[in-house]
C-alpha cells in the first residue's frame, strides 16, 4: 500500500501541537527570528511553527521527492535537500533549530546535534518536539502486542533507533546543550471509534510488514484493530519525549 507522506505528517503534527505550543510559549524570540527544522519532510510541522513568527522558516530532509513538495505546497518556507551531519548554513545562524520524530532514524544522532548547536546563534533553543521509546510500547488487547512487536522489529530492521527518546537528555548534554524542560505528554483515551489517523497508520504498518506477514493476515490483524477502536477497548501507547534546551 502506497503511504501518503504529507498527510501522515499532517497526522504527527497533530498529536504534538499542545506540546510544541507549550514549548514554544518558553522561547523567547523575537518576531524576525531565523527557524530551521532538521528533517522536516513535506513542511508539516515548520509550517504550522513558523506561522506563529514573521519571516522565512528553513528546512532541510535528506529526501528531496518531500523537499519538493513543501517549497510547493508552502510559500513562506525556504526548505533544500541535505544532510543533517553536515547542515549547508554558516555557524550561528538560527535563534531556533529543532526536529520531529527526527532521532528516531539517525545512525548519529549525537552528530547531527553537534551540527545543530553550531548554527544556532549564542542564547539559541533546540526542541526535539517528539521522540519516541517504542521499546515500552503497550497494545491492547494483547491479540495486538504481536502487531506492536513485529512493527518495533521492523523499524531496527530499517536502521531505526526505536528507544531513542529516552535518550535525549543525555544526548543533549553531551553536545553541551542546557536543558530547560524535558518529559512525556499524558496519554488522552479518544471516545470510541475509529481516529482520523488510523487509516495512515495502516498505511505505514502495511508497509513495514510487506513480505513478513502474509496478505491475509495483515488483514485480520487490521480488522481487529478497526473493531477494537470501535468499543472502545483498544489502547495504544508509545511513550514520546519532548526536550527544550539552551545553547
Amino acid at each position: 500500500m502506497e503511504v501518503n507522506w504529507h498527510e501522515r505528517f499532517l497526522h504527527q503534527a497533530s498529536w504534538t501541537k499542545l506540546i510544541r505550543d507549550y514549548l514554544l510559549n518558553k522561547v523567547q524570540l523575537g518576531i524576525n527570528a531565523s527557524v530551521l527544522e532538521v528533517g522536516c519532510g513535506t513542511g508539516a510541522v515548520l509550517s504550522d511553527v513558523i506561522n506563529q513568527y514573521s519571516g522565512i522558516g528553513y528546512g532541510i530532509d535528506i529526501n528531496f521527492d518531500r523537499v519538493l513538495f513543501a517549497t510547493r505546497t508552502y510559500d513562506n518556507l525556504l526548505v533544500v535537500s541535505g544532510d543533517a551531519y553536515a547542515l549547508p548554513f554558516p555557524s550561528s545562524s538560527f535563534n531556533l533549530v529543532f526536529c520531529h520524530y527526527f532521532f528516531l532514524w539517525l545512525e548519529n544522532p549525537l552528530q547531527a546535534l553537534y551540527e545543530a548547536f553550531r548554527v544556532l546563534a549564542p542564547g539559541g533553543y533546540f526542541a526535539a518536539f517528539a521522540e519516541p521509546d517504542f521499546d515500552k510500547r503497550i497494545d491492547t488487547p494483547s491479540q495486538l502486542a504481536q502487531l506492536g512487536s513485529l512493527q518495533t522489529r521492523s523499524l531496527r530492521n530499517q536502521g531505526a533507533h526505536p528507544g531513542v527518546g529516552k535518550e535525549i537528555t543525555r544526548l543533549l548534554a553531551e553536545c553541551g546543550f542546557r536543558l530547560l524542560d524535558f518529559g512525556v505528554p499524558g496519554y488522552e483515551q479518544p471516545r470510541p471509534g475509529i481516529p482520523s489517523w488510523w487509516e495512515s497508520e495502516w498505511q505505514v504498518i502495511k508497509q513495514d510488514l510487506a513480505g513478513k506477514l502474509p496478505l491475509e493476515e495483515l488483514e485480520r490483524y487490521q480488522e481487529l484493530d478497526r473493531a477494537c477502536w470501535l468499543s472502545g477497548e483498544r489502547v495504544l501507547y508509545i511513550p514520546t519525549y519532548y526536550a527544550l534546551s539552551k545553547k
